[in-house]
């Protein structure tokens, strides 16, 4: 480890070391912004990886590329993606919609999220958040539009699975009870109005 002085006058922690038959160096921040002690950690744990027969600086070189990726493929970035590639199926209204849904019900919470991070409870948190405010059609709707967003992530190969199929149940007994309370049923036939909660819900 050592300090090198830059030809600005500028100085950065280094660390000097050997992958296969190659000298390579890594850098481990700007003094006096980072401490000895700060960058000595850095060189400790950039040396417990190469122990483990692995290139310190080719790892922070696959890190950086894959936090670049994961914020090119955002939840909102994707989205708007989709969005753009169905301008032309949807009426200018029901984009004007879709548009809005996700930009008031959806980004504000999880549209700085890699879409390929994002499981269950968090689309659920976003569906329940919804469905506080009484507005359950509203939640249907933002369910089937995140998860249109989540398939086309899986066709781009950024995302692996779709969790909006593991909230089918969200404001399910609510929502089936008033369906059921408004629904027209013959009287001779009420025996026979409770139905499951799968054909009433999603």
């Amino acid at each position: 480890l050592y300090l090198e002085v830059m030809p600005n006058g500028s100085k950065c922690w280094r660390w000097k070391y050997r992958f296969g038959s190659k000298e390579k160096r890594l850098a481990l921040g700007v003094y006096p912004e980072v401490s000895m002690s700060t960058a000595r950690g850095g060189r400790d744990q950039a040396r417990a990886v190469l122990r483990q027969g692995r290139d310190p600086s080719a790892e922070r070189k696959a890190d950086k590329a894959r936090a670049v990726l994961e914020g090119a493929n955002t939840f909102e970035a994707v989205a708007r993606e989709w969005l753009e590639g169905q301008r032309r199926s949807m009426t200018p209204t029901t984009y004007a919609k879709a548009e809005r849904t996700l930009k008031t019900n959806v980004f504000p919470w999880i549209g700085s999220r890699p879409v390929a991070d994002l499981e269950a409870p968090e689309v659920l948190a976003v569906l329940k958040r919804i469905e506080g405010r009484g507005a359950n059609e509203t939640a249907h709707r933002v369910r089937a539009r995140m998860g249109q967003v989540f398939r086309y992530a899986i066709a781009l190969g950024v995302a692996t699975r779709d969790p909006t199929a593991d909230c089918a149940f969200c404001c399910s007994s609510r929502l089936c009870a008033e369906r059921l309370r408004t629904a027209s049923v013959p009287s001779e036939a009420k025996s026979d109005a409770f139905l499951p909660v799968d054909s009433c819900c999603w």
